[in-house]
């Protein structure tokens, strides 16, 4: 462990795998280029056009230039980390030549990177292209653009295990973790095609489908409407409800597309997920029926608690009027998050069911003999030490950068709990809003709310290697 503290990253082999992305990057761009040319959007068309080959040259004589290495399990921690920026950066110089000011852009494209939808920009502003982009970089960033890069670029090997393990998790649906992209990639595809076109027989025309669509299997939560889901059918919303549970479950439980037995109802993070949504949902209604009838606020209720709960960030209300318990829920909700495995943020329904039976274990040992011993077990599975320390320190950081990041809100004026309800959001990766994230933020907490979507998109810990000096210069004795 020590080793791996005081031991520098190899600058080459970083250097050589980040080059790699940049071409699925350059690649990518196509995207938006294809959409601005289409809406005759073609300032933008020529930015793209000088910009794009750019990226593709650095990345290409990069990967041609520097040797092939393996990445150990540090170095993946910092190009995991550090492609959100780039990814931000990328999406920010676009924008700033198209005439958005810069810090506004970069806090855009970061809160697309890390799939969380925040945004300090009037919604119509923004061009068509613009619009198509932020929900895109969401749904490529939902999966994570690594995973899609071992997919396409990197064969089989150590650095591709390590990659995804820092991507993704320990999910694994193939023994290969090649095998696992391809199969993770494409039901990622065939889910979020199925959702595009669940939200055009609801109403929505074909680019406002496809955008939605991208945004809601990413549990990012752009929309394209200034009102998010209140501008749609109540189809729209009923189907959305049902692909944000999905986006927020384990990528394992869609195995079934290689053939694999569907086990979602007997995983025991579903069953959690389905759990706090049901109580949290309940609570919500308790505030909201103070403001409106029982009706409507169940339907508000069911729709935001998903929403918070999948980390979407889809809305069809002002949470800015909100009452005080259902705010609370609301938190409760974006600090959970999803499964371990989803698209979705929050410590994660693993973490807590860890948490919780930590709990529980301590409390049985105060009535057990000392000789017995009890192992923590989650989905039959036993824990090692190890797992569970991780898991801890994991919320605790969670915790620790929330009260840290809300107290700066704070002592710039806001109400305590608008300012954790808004810094939760940014942290658990959510995009719902009080109404402080806007135009008129100052640049300063914007910059906070900024590095939270960035260390919550990578739970905190890769982002510590990331700016800790040991990682990139020897200690000198």
């Amino acid at each position: 462990m020590r080793d791996f503290l005081i031991r520098p990253i190899r600058y080459h082999a970083v250097a050589k795998y980040l080059s790699k992305i940049l071409i699925i990057l350059a690649v990518l761009q196509l995207a938006p280029i294809a959409v601005s040319v289409i809406y005759q959007e073609f300032s933008l068309t020529v930015i793209y056009i000088i910009l794009t080959p750019f990226i593709f040259t650095i990345g290409y004589f990069g990967d041609k230039k520097l040797p092939e290495v393996d990445l150990d399990i540090k170095e993946a921690l910092v190009l995991a980390s550090f492609i959100y920026f780039i990814l931000s950066l990328i999406m920010a110089t676009v924008w700033t030549f198209a005439g958005l000011p810069f810090l506004d852009a970069l806090f855009e494209a970061m809160s697309a990177a890390t799939t969380t939808g925040l945004s300090t920009l009037p919604i119509e502003s923004l061009s068509r292209t613009m619009l198509f982009t932020r929900s895109f970089v969401q749904w490529i960033g939902g999966l994570s653009i690594v995973v899609l890069t071992i997919s396409v670029l990197i064969g089989p090997g150590t650095t591709a295990c390590r990659l995804f393990t820092v991507s993704i998790g320990e999910t694994r649906v193939s023994p290969s973790a090649i095998k696992a992209t391809k199969i993770l990639w494409r039901a990622y595809a065939i889910i979020t095609a199925a959702c595009m076109l669940a939200f055009y027989l609801s109403g929505m025309d074909i680019f406002q489908a496809i955008c939605q669509a991208m945004a809601t299997i990413s549990t990012g939560g752009f929309a394209t409407e200034k009102q998010s889901f209140s501008a749609f059918s109540s189809a729209a919303i009923i189907f959305c409800s049902l692909f944000m549970v999905i986006g927020a479950t384990n990528l394992n439980m869609f195995h079934p597309l290689n053939k694999v037995h569907l086990n979602v109802f007997k995983d025991t993070q579903w069953r959690v997920l389905i759990l706090c949504i049901a109580v949290l949902m309940f609570i919500f209604f308790l505030g909201m029926i103070e403001i409106y009838t029982w009706k409507e606020a169940i339907y508000k209720s069911f729709f935001q608690t998903v929403s918070a709960q999948s980390t979407s960030g889809f809305s069809t209300m002002d949470f800015a009027q909100a009452p005080a318990l259902s705010k609370l829920s609301a938190i409760f909700s974006m600090s959970i998050g999803g499964s371990i495995g989803s698209t979705a943020g929050g410590i994660k329904i693993y973490r807590l069911l860890i948490f919780i039976k930590l709990l529980h274990i301590l409390v049985i040992r105060i009535l057990q003999p000392k000789e017995v011993i009890t192992h923590l077990r989650v989905n039959n599975i036993a824990l090692s030490r190890e797992d569970i320390e991780a898991a801890i320190v994991s919320i605790t950081l969670f915790f620790l950068t929330v009260f840290i990041s809300a107290t700066f809100f704070v002592a710039a004026g806001y109400n305590f709990l608008d300012s954790l309800f808004e810094v939760v959001s940014a942290t658990g990766t959510v995009g719902l809003s009080t109404g402080i994230c806007g135009p008129d933020l100052s640049e300063h907490l914007k910059m906070i709310l900024f590095f939270d979507m960035w260390m919550g998109r990578l739970e905190i810990f890769p982002f510590l290697i990331l700016i800790y000096p040991r990682t990139w210069v020897k200690r000198r004795m």
